[in-house]
């Protein structure tokens, strides 16, 4: 799943209430919205599944996700799935702060979780960590090279230090891994409007657009 390969992921699970909110996430990255759902109504309410119901709430812009994250982190203060749920829930509700606490501390209970860094590192940048963030992102590679996400992160640390063209090919590296990842379709249209190529660069910033309709900084 960290290397983008959803669907082999999803075939490869069967059983349990963990297993079963594992499910429900790849479902949820296939747009299968609908479908996590209904998987998650017939589980019990335990930090996996309630972490998983977060992030639906948060991609429906849902006021309840913040009180669902709070449960999850209440069912089991050490699942660091809960608390990177929670990291989510916190920055739609625009506390930046208190999201990058939460997936500090995420990195914390999980050390060897690449996921967790690369949200670690991703809260980083957004709050120009910068130094910060690049480390994150690299632990985040370490543990697991082929993980798209920690890739973009690693190439907007990049980004933000001036160096262009070792960033596009980051992106570029981070898009062949997953092409859906609406982060890395905004950072490889950066690099394009800074190099000049703005028909290039909107495209880029456009499918980004589409992927993330609420990501306010690329509309």
């Amino acid at each position: 799943a960290a290397a983008g390969q959803l669907r082999s992921a999803f075939e490869a699970l069967d059983g349990g209430p963990q297993l079963a909110a594992f499910r429900a996430s790849l479902l949820l990255g296939l747009g299968r919205v609908d479908a996590a759902e209904a998987l998650l109504d017939a589980q019990n309410a335990d930090a996996s599944v309630l972490a998983v119901r977060t992030m639906i709430q948060v991609a429906r812009n849902d006021d309840a996700a913040l009180a669902t994250a709070r449960s999850a982190v209440g069912n089991d203060p050490q699942s660091a799935t809960a608390q990177l749920a929670l990291s989510y829930a916190l920055q739609g509700a625009r506390q930046l702060a208190a999201a990058q606490a939460a997936a500090r501390h995420a990195t914390e209970l999980a050390p060897d979780h690449p996921i967790a860094w690369a949200r670690r590192a991703e809260l980083e940048l957004a709050l120009a960590q910068v130094d910060a963030g690049e480390e994150s992102a690299r632990r985040a590679l370490a543990l697991a090279p082929d993980t798209p996400r920690a890739q973009a992160m690693a190439a907007f640390a990049l980004l933000l230090k001036g160096q262009i063209d070792a960033a596009a090919a980051a992106f570029d590296k981070a898009l062949a891994g997953n092409g859906t990842d609406p982060l890395a379709h905004f950072g490889r249209g950066l690099t394009h409007v800074r190099r000049g190529e703005l028909a290039a660069g909107r495209r880029d910033i456009e499918i980004a657009a589409l992927l993330h309709p609420s990501h306010a900084e690329s509309r």
